[in-house]
Order: structure tokens, then sequence, then C-alpha cells
């Protein structure tokens, strides 16, 4: 066994773009943060200070001074407004804040604010940010922005790439009065309240676009960002979150949306639980996506709050954007729709290459208990052998390359076996596939040992094939 001195040696003789390369995994403010934990004060200022990374740096002073000294360990800053709670706080942020945007030099700057509470962006601390406006290559708000001015931001935001502003409610005058001037634009999403004052100039170069909706009335405005967005545009999400927005469960609801019709590949939809059947019906039955590639469904609340399907509407959907030619990706992990629903759906997307379901669990009298992943669904994606008179050698999908599924392991697992057996030796496409099982929760159990072991055998001798069982989707039973 080496020495620690030799190991030491070994140590200060890494080169420093390798040292660069290692630090970077400790460097990155984001990645160490649960959004299941309250912000504290001394947390979040030991994540601005980079503390990680400077007790790794204690090693020695060449470690040190290169932690000090490479710009790129500094341009991710994550501010909470616990941060200028008081006074006191908000001293020691704005000295710690100008330290990190001093060792980021001019390298691009991606910047996140966010509050637990009522707190507002203080704007001492936008100040100091506006100072670097011209490094801002993302910048992420989810807070009260009344009283800060964005009026000195106008021209000064050239390498501007990501835009997301959340606040609820937006007091005169508009922020996208003074936003214009954001040539390398390329990623916008917004509340409702802020659209007033988006221009087709700002929405020109974008090649994704969202907006929340913070009222039911406020759903039709939204979607009309479609019919302005330029054909480079390629993703839209629409989310609704009927709680944060107080809304009443038990009104009518009409939401008076135009028919739109839109080029983009790949429409994200992220919906409160209360009514939510009647808001995606409306939507579905208004839009035409004849170039859409990807169509992914979302529950803010899941799993304690579930989608609801809109078979009927999806259906027309599909038949009037020619999804059976078009749609290659499927998302319906937060739905709760019936087997039957679902069978027909897959019948008629034949072009379809990756889906993505779950089966539920009732959750606190909240949800549904629903099995979707059952032997009749693997029987009918499993593609069976030619007859004597037949060349068909599929049933349904039968362009799928990757299966993701959160299950409950109620189906015959051989079933599941014989599935990936049929894909890799009689699909048509011969492409690589892909398949990744997850139990929905640890009291759901795993695969029968012999069938897991078979599928990691044929993972490790066919290259065409992937296979991960993965942890539970959720750690103790719902």
């Amino acid at each position: 066994m080496p020495s620690c001195s030799t190991i030491d040696t070994r140590i200060h003789r890494l080169p420093t773009e390798t040292l660069i390369l290692i630090f970077l995994f400790h460097a990155d403010p984001f990645a160490y943060k649960s959004i299941f934990k309250a912000h504290n004060f001394r947390n979040e200022l030991e994540n601005l200070a980079n503390l990680r990374l400077l007790t790794l740096s204690q090693v020695c002073s060449r470690w040190h001074t290169t932690v000090l000294d490479t710009p790129t360990f500094w341009t991710k800053i994550d501010l909470n407004c616990v941060l200028w709670r008081t006074s006191s706080c908000l001293g020691k942020t704005v000295a710690l804040l100008a330290s990190t945007l001093r060792r980021g030099r001019d390298l691009p700057l991606i910047l996140q604010i966010t509050t637990d509470g009522n707190i507002p962006l203080h704007p001492r601390i936008f100040h100091l940010l506006a100072s670097h406006s011209r490094r801002w290559a993302s910048l992420t708000i989810f807070c009260d922005i009344d009283g800060i001015c964005f009026s000195g931001l106008e021209g000064r935001l050239p390498a501007l790439e990501k835009l997301q502003l959340d606040p609820i409610r937006v007091s005169p005058p508009n922020p996208f009065n003074y936003l214009k001037g954001a040539p390398a634009l390329r990623r916008l999403h917004v509340t409702s309240p802020l659209l007033d004052g988006i221009s087709r100039n700002t929405l020109q170069n974008l090649v994704a676009c969202g907006c929340e909706a913070t009222c039911l009335l406020h759903i039709a405005q939204s979607l009309s960002l479609l019919s302005q967005l330029p054909t480079t545009t390629s993703a839209f999400e629409l989310a609704f979150d009927c709680n944060k927005a107080s809304t009443d469960p038990n009104q009518t609801v009409d939401l008076h949306i135009a028919p739109q019709t839109s080029t983009i590949s790949s429409f994200t939809f992220m919906l409160g639980n209360q009514h939510p059947l009647k808001i995606l019906a409306q939507i579905l039955a208004s839009l035409t996506l004849p170039a859409l590639r990807e169509i992914h469904f979302g529950c803010v609340r899941y799993p304690r709050g579930i989608l609801e399907w809109p078979h009927a509407q999806f259906i027309a959907l599909s038949e009037r954007s020619a999804f059976p030619h078009t749609l290659k990706i499927l998302n319906v992990a937060h739905v709760r729709m019936a087997e039957p629903a679902l069978l027909e759906v897959l019948s008629m997307l034949t072009s379809l290459e990756e889906l993505q379901i779950a089966d539920k669990r009732n959750v606190n009298s909240e949800g549904a208990d629903v099995l979707l992943i059952t032997d009749t669904l693997l029987r009918a994606i499993t593609c069976a052998a030619p007859g004597p008179d037949a060349t068909d050698t599929t049933s349904l999908i039968p362009q799928l390359r990757v299966l993701h599924c959160a299950s409950r392991l109620q189906f015959t697992h051989n079933l599941l076996l014989e599935f990936v057996s049929s894909r890799l030796e009689l699909a048509p496409n011969f492409s690589p596939f892909l398949l990744e099982v997850r139990p929905l929760t640890e009291a759901d159990g795993r695969l029968d040992a012999e069938v897991h072991e078979r599928l990691e055998a044929m993972w490790s001798r066919r290259r065409r094939f992937g296979y991960c069982f993965g942890r539970p989707e959720y750690p103790a039973p719902l």
C-alpha cells in the first residue's frame, strides 16, 4: 500500500486541467439542493459561497488557487429570497454575491432566483445582477418582481438565451417593455400576466416557448401564443395550476379558446388536478398540430393528483393532425385512462417510437388505483411471428424503440420477457430497444429473479438492447 506521502505527491502532480474537471462535479450550486427541504439563510449563504468546492480546495494552496482563479466555477448563481429577509442578511448576501460575480470575470452567467413565501426580489440584489446583464445567458425568477425596475436592461442583454419569469401578478410597467433587446433569446417561459407586453420581435428567434396561465380566463390567451410563434419554434409548454390560482373547482368551465394551428414538434401540458378533464378536453379540441412529434401530459400534484383522459378529444386531435404518421413520443404516465382507451390510442399511433406509462395508487383518498401495465397490454405490444399466409410480424406500435414504465408489477413477469424477445427478434425496424421498468413504490417489490437475470443477460450480449430496473418511483407506500 503506498505511503501517505506517495499519495500526496501523486495528488500534487495532477494536471490543472484534470483538477478542473474533478472540481466541476462540486461546483454546481443547483446539483446539491433538494426541493423537499426548507430554505434557511445559513444553507443558502453556503450555497452562494460555493462552500462544497471551497472545502475541497483546502487540500493544498495549489488547489485553493485553482478554485479561486478558475472563472467557470463561479458562473452559476442560485439565490433564494431568504438571503435578504433582514437587513443584516441582505448586507452579507450583497458582499458575497459581488465577490462571486467578480470571480466569474466575463463568462456567461446562469442565474436563478426563488422564494418559499412572499418575500419579493430585493431591488439592491437585482441592481447588482443587472450591472452584469451583458453576461446573462440564462435568467430564471420564481418570485414576486413588483418594485423591480427593468428599464436599465433595455439593449443590454446581448447574450441572454433563456428567460423564465414566473410572477403570479405583475404591476405596471410590464418588464417586457424593456426586454426587447435580447437578440440571442431562444427559450422563453412566462406567466400569463406578462403576455400583454410580449411583442413578435421577442418571439421571432425562439426554439422553445412556455406559458403558465394564472387563471382560467388566461388559458385561451396563453394558447394564442401558438399563432404568433415563428416556424422555427419547435417546443411549447402550457401550464395551469388551479390551486395556485385559487379557482373554484365547482365552477362551470368555458375557456372560449379560438382554434389554433401550429407546426410545433413538441407539446407539454402541465395541469393542476381540479377539473383538469374539462380543461384538457377543451384545449385538445381547439388544436391542430400537423407536425407534432412528441406530446407530454403532466399533473403538478402527481401522484396525489392525476389527469383524467379526454379520450374522444385526443382521438379527434390525432385524426385531424395526422398523428399516426407524425407522433413519435407519447408520455401519459400522469394520466388515468382505461386499458381499452390506451389500446385504442396505441392502435392509431403506428409511428410511435417511445412510450411512457404508469400504474397508479390511491394516495390518502386522492388519486386512483389503476393497473395499466397488464398481461393484456404486454400481449398487445408483443410482436407475433408471421403465419403461413401472413407478412405482418407485429401487433400494436411496430416502431416502438423505448418503453418507460412505473409499475405495480401485477402482470405475468414472463410476458415481459416474451415482449422484449419479440421486439429484438421480430420487430420490423431492427433498431436498438430500451426498456426501463421501475416499481411504483417499495411495496410493489421486484421482478421475478429469473426474468430479471435473463433480461440482464440479454442486455450484456446484445448491443441493440438496453435494460434498467430502476429504483421505486416513490420510496415508501403512498
